[in-house]
């Protein structure tokens, strides 16, 4: 059983997928804007106690998953066991229950930032913004779905997909905070920085490391997908 990686580059390739298990940048608005409570200490405990009960669950499965199975451990956990017994059907059907209930919250997300950058590049008046909202949440939500179905459809290798996402999940994670950082230091008379050049490094840094992360595995995804290739590994035949 592998306990220990071979080299260094399969250390960082883990990086963006513990990135995106833990990802909820796109959510934290939606979900802060129907609290109850809207005060920053109530999201954060939120953040808090969601951040804990996703890390038990996920450490949890990771361990007996790779105590039963060791290296040999497929990306899609459902591929390792048989689709005609009824309880991984019920699983399989727990797992389409929870991408049902989940998508809604992110297609909303990823609609906002569609409409928000066409209406900011088409320099869109506001009454014609707000008149043709209607018209486009059909199409881009329609587009949306029909992208994800098409992606979920032909992709042979859905840790190829993970690893992509994870990369998207670290410039989430680095990246843009970082980003956010440098621009609040630009700005530290408006916001009062008391130590701006702590606030300079930490985005500075934060920036260094998501684009190396997100770099380095990207290349490794793409030439580990060219020489290996994907498989494709149907749960139900």
């Amino acid at each position: 059983m592998k306990t220990k990686p071979n080299s260094f580059i399969d250390l960082i390739v883990t990086l963006p997928v513990i990135c995106f298990a833990y990802q909820a940048h796109e959510v934290v608005v939606p979900i802060y804007a129907n609290m109850r409570d809207r005060r920053l200490a109530n999201l954060a405990k939120a953040t808090v106690m969601t951040t804990f009960f996703l890390f038990v669950i996920y450490s949890l499965m990771g361990t007996f998953g790779y105590m039963a199975y060791g290296s040999a451990v497929k990306p899609d956990i459902m591929q390792m066991f048989d689709a005609s017994n009824p309880w991984v059907l019920f699983g399989i059907g727990a797992l389409i229950v929870k991408m049902v209930t989940t998508y809604p919250l992110l297609a909303f997300c990823g609609r906002g930032a569609f409409d928000g950058l066409y209406a900011e590049l088409t320099k869109l008046p506001t009454k014609e913004f707000i008149e043709g909202e209607p018209r486009r949440r059909i199409y881009i939500t329609t587009g949306w779905f029909l992208t994800t179905v098409a992606l979920a459809t032909f992709t042979s290798n859905v840790g190829v997909v993970i690893e992509l996402l994870g990369c998207l999940a670290a410039a989430n994670i680095f990246i843009f905070p970082g980003l956010c950082l440098l621009g609040v230091f630009h700005q530290q008379e408006k916001f009062g920085l008391k130590r701006p050049m702590v606030v300079f490094a930490i985005g500075g840094l934060m920036v260094v490391i998501g684009s190396f992360v997100f770099g380095v595995v990207l290349l490794d995804t793409i030439l580990n997908d060219i020489t290996k290739g994907g498989t494709h590994h149907l749960l139900c035949t």
